[in-house]
């Protein structure tokens, strides 16, 4: 004697049949779950535009930082050493000792160098300063100090 009715006999399965149904329901999650993501569109990940964006940002902040706080060079360089030279033959006119940028910036005879103003990087040694102005003035140069306040 049966305790369960016909329907009931029908509605349950065996093992087998219940994990294939399970396996198939799971299977079927997992492609709508794909579906789904793949209509929202890849949200993982950098953008490469914008990492390209953020490269040449870089890049360009550098490059103008650098161009507003490098002083201009006028004329051509001269080495300390070249320059007491040609101030000892009197080919140096006048010469100007930019205080903050420790730079030297003058003109000279254009038969020396070939153009007539010229630029010297020194150290901020306050001696060494004052004996270049010493030997400037000795060979009789035109020297001014531009203290660059601010």
């Amino acid at each position: 004697m049966a305790i369960t009715s016909a329907s009931d006999e029908k509605t349950r399965g065996t093992p087998v049949q219940l994990l294939t149904a399970l396996g198939h329901a799971l299977a079927s999650w997992f492609r709508e779950r794909k579906r789904r993501s793949a209509a929202k569109g890849r949200k993982r990940g950098f953008n490469r535009a914008l990492v390209a964006l953020f490269v040449v940002l870089l890049a360009l902040f550098f490059y103008l930082l650098n161009s507003i706080f490098s002083a201009p060079a006028p004329g051509s360089q001269l080495s300390i050493n070249r320059l007491l030279s040609y101030s000892s033959q009197h080919e140096i006119y006048s010469a100007v000792f930019h205080d903050q940028d420790n730079r030297i910036t003058g003109t000279m005879d254009t038969e020396a160098i070939g153009t007539p103003t010229f630029y010297a990087d020194y150290s901020g040694n306050a001696g060494a300063e004052s004996e270049l102005i010493k030997q400037l003035v000795s060979d009789g140069a035109t020297v001014q100090i531009d203290k660059q306040c601010g």
